[in-house]
């Protein structure tokens, strides 16, 4: 969601001929097949420990392909009680489909999580279309698959980039369900916010998109515990954006925290050295990332850890 394309397709738009909506979903279909969990390449977790499923979502009968990673508990903070059996609900950005985001799986394995990572409709192995409300009612549904078929116990809902607005709807009461705590990273405030910053003109995002994805509405309601990162460098979506989040909900709950993560761009808060153009995908798993990196993921890894030990009132 670069600023420069933004800008060039307000110009389109200008001559009537684009909307926004197909470049927030910028989805790559997907096989079953070409998720191989047989692999070593796949973190080194056990293929025993990997459950991967189509489930019914919304009311049209399309499928949505859903990944389920088992925890390793010894790796757990100990800090935390192995009862807790906590799960993140990962929902990721707006481009290509789990695949591109599967070393995430890495990180939260390495903290001890459950994790339940899905493809919005339209990405991926998943049918269907996407739009707005059907991100919203697939996290709802990725989140009662877990609670379900896993038993899961406390539920972290984490997005990434176009994954904040999923992230922070199932946070919301308007969700209906039983979240412990919320974390985004790289979120925008809104489409309208989005479009102003990448475009410096003050246009509705209606003229834009049908999309409103007004996160920063939806982020006042949230009660339960939040968390927020975003990179100073970000170039896609800018950092002002997680500011503006940050004013409506900093007052909701006193476990909310703000990271300002100096020099990291869109794809590498994790990791802010990281100078690649996109995410650190080549690193699988924080242990094959050299001295340097895995130095700066312990430090992301213990902003998380130390936010869901206090969320779990450890």
């Amino acid at each position: 969601m670069g600023g420069r394309r933004l800008a060039a397709i307000a110009f389109a738009l200008f001559a009537g001929c684009v909307k926004l909506d197909g470049f927030l979903f910028d989805s790559q279909g997907a096989s079953l097949d070409d998720y191989d969990f047989t692999s070593d390449a796949l973190d080194g977790i056990a293929p025993d420990r990997i459950t991967s499923e189509l489930v019914p979502s919304g009311e049209g009968g399309d499928l949505m392909h859903v990944i389920y990673v088992e925890r390793d508990v010894a790796k757990l903070d100990p800090r935390l009680d192995p009862a807790d059996d906590i799960t993140v609900v990962f929902s990721h950005g707006n481009t290509g489909n789990m695949l591109r985001y599967w070393y995430r799986v890495g990180y939260f394995e390495d903290m001890g999580f459950n994790v339940l990572m899905y493809d919005y409709r339209g990405y991926g192995a998943s049918g269907g279309t996407t739009t707005e409300g059907h991100i919203y009612v697939d996290v709802e549904t990725a989140y009662d698959y877990v609670k379900e078929k896993h038993d899961a116990g406390a539920v972290f809902s984490v997005g990434y980039s176009l994954g904040g607005a999923p992230a922070i709807h199932l946070c919301s009461p308007e969700s209906g369900r039983e979240v412990a705590a919320c974390f985004t990273e790289s979120a925008f405030a809104s489409v309208d916010e989005l479009v102003k910053s990448g475009t410096d003109y003050d246009l509705p995002g209606s003229w834009l998109a049908d999309a409103r994805f007004d996160n920063a509405s939806h982020i006042a309601d949230v009660t339960v515990p939040f968390m927020i990162m975003h990179g100073t460098a970000d170039a896609t979506v800018d950092y002002r954006q997680s500011r503006i989040l940050w004013r409506a909900v900093s007052g909701n709950n006193p476990l909310n925290r703000f990271f300002r993560v100096e020099g990291a761009t869109h794809h590498n808060v994790p990791v802010p050295s990281y100078e690649g153009d996109e995410e650190p995908r080549e690193f699988s798993h924080p242990d094959e990332m050299p001295a340097a990196l895995h130095r700066e993921f312990e430090v992301y890894k213990k902003r998380i850890v130390d936010f869901v030990v206090d969320a779990m009132g450890r």
